[in-house]
């Protein structure tokens, strides 16, 4: 189990993060994985969000999820978009 936060308090730096990623046990009801990320300060910003499910098993994966569900909620927790 691991934690990892990552800040910019200075929005006048040249501060980039490139990418966030994630690897864990995924289950159901009370075992589901939550990710979450915080883009700007309500700007336009362009993201890449990946679920991967059977595909996974090529790259020597055992047991990997068989119908992942990506949703996206706003700050207010609606949801946005179901995948």
């Amino acid at each position: 189990m691991g934690l990892i936060e990552v800040y910019d308090l200075d929005s006048a730096g040249n501060a980039d993060l490139a990418n966030v990623s994630t690897r864990g046990q995924v289950g159901l009801n009370q075992n589901v994985m939550i990710g979450g990320f915080i883009v700007g300060n309500g700007g336009d910003a362009t993201v890449v969000i990946r679920a991967l499910g059977p595909s996974l098993t090529s790259a020597g994966i055992v047991a990997p999820l068989l119908d992942p569900t990506l949703e996206l909620h706003d700050g207010n927790g609606a949801l946005v978009w179901l995948a």
